[in-house]
């Protein structure tokens, strides 16, 4: 499917950065090496520190490269790749695939990319708006003994909230009805400042008759099962999202809310396409302080819940219409950590866990056949 975009950007005024005055592509090659990230350990390392393989894209790679999507740019690093089968964006590395990253929004892990036959998927990752993204951190290789489960082949860590941003007003219009709404304004004081992204988009799917790219029999079959000959309306998407971050001195707030209906293909089991639509929101409360100049410590909470719906689907033939599925994912994490430097080459870092999580999913009921 070719898409055709028309943008039109408002942009404000540029917010000086709370450590330097300086976009990460002015900094020279030492300076960048001394650039504290987050992902690797669950506190912010300097990257000469940190013996994975780390890619930084900053807003300025986004801008030069004319990325449009989040799944645009994560194709474009090296050792990744991404395979959309409309229902999940699956991210290899280095030649495999099925295992997973442990997928971030400003710090904070979002829920479980996959649960085994739960349906849950990653599109609400995905649907974050590429205008939002200040800065992305994506770590190659194991994470599991920072984040567990959900990171065999490392972590991506998005931030959308740096100071060092601009105020966006972007209005976009292409074809198949594609629209995009993108908002975003900061403020920045004495104690901290807010950042707010929203967004919402929308397009009509793809269309086309069936006829010609299956047999006339498998044709045949089609209308006499009553299944679908058309593909007029499927793949459908509409997303809207919301992330605020609030900073106060030593505290962050962080709220995210994402809705995303999104149509499913898969052939010959479903009749006229399937919508789902996932719901996702957090909220997670960040303390820092330090204790004395060795040692600083970290309190981070994080309360969150998914809702995933299908509308219709379909099993097996005889295909069976109406039915539906439905699943909810609650989460509730508290991470703790000390970090205590002996010396300028050692530093002790211990940390402390705690998650729980709820996962119902409603079983299929038959309906009319």
């Amino acid at each position: 499917m070719r898409s055709i975009f028309l943008s039109v950007l408002l942009i404000g005024n540029i917010y000086a950065n709370s450590v330097n005055n300086k976009y990460l592509d002015e900094l020279s090659l030492e300076q960048l090496m001394s650039l504290k990230i987050y992902s690797a350990s669950k506190s912010y390392q300097s990257i000469e520190e940190i013996p994975a393989n780390i890619t930084v894209l900053t807003r300025k790679d986004i801008e030069k490269y004319n990325y449009t999507t989040l799944d645009e740019l994560i194709k474009h690093i090296p050792g990744l790749f991404l395979i959309d089968d409309t229902e999940n964006f699956q991210i290899g590395s280095r030649g495999s695939l099925g295992s997973s990253f442990k997928l971030m929004i400003n710090n904070n892990p979002i829920s479980p990319l996959r649960i085994p036959k739960g349906g849950m998927s990653n599109r609400n990752f995905f649907a974050t708006p590429i205008l939002s993204i200040d800065r992305i951190e994506i770590i190659k290789g194991s994470q599991s003994v920072t984040y567990g489960n959900n990171s065999m082949y490392g972590s991506i860590n998005i931030i959308t909230n740096d100071f060092c941003t601009k105020n966006i007003v972007s209005i976009s219009k292409g074809n198949n009805d594609q629209s995009l709404l993108f908002l975003r304004t900061n403020h920045k004081n004495d104690n901290g400042g807010f950042t707010l992204n929203t967004s919402f988009y929308n397009t009509k799917g793809i269309s086309g008759d069936l006829k010609n790219s299956v047999s006339q029999e498998n044709y045949n079959n089609k209308i006499k099962n009553k299944s679908h000959t058309r593909v007029d309306g499927f793949l459908t998407n509409e997303y809207k999202t919301f992330d605020i971050s609030y900073h106060y001195k030593n505290l962050i707030t962080d709220l995210t809310y994402s809705n995303t209906n999104y149509g499913i293909f898969v052939e010959n089991s479903y009749r006229n396409g399937v919508q789902v639509e996932q719901v996702e929101k957090a909220i997670s409360f960040t303390y820092e302080d330090d204790i004395n100049d060795d040692l600083t410590y970290k309190i981070n909470y994080i309360k969150s819940q998914k809702n995933y719906d299908i509308n219709d689907f379909a099993d097996f033939y005889p295909i069976h219409y109406g039915k539906s599925n439905h699943a909810i994912n609650k989460r509730d994490q508290i991470d703790i950590h000390l970090n205590y430097k002996i010396n300028e080459k050692l530093m002790i870092l211990l940390g402390s866990s705690y998650e729980n999580i709820n996962f119902n999913s409603l079983p299929i009921s038959p309906c009319n056949t």
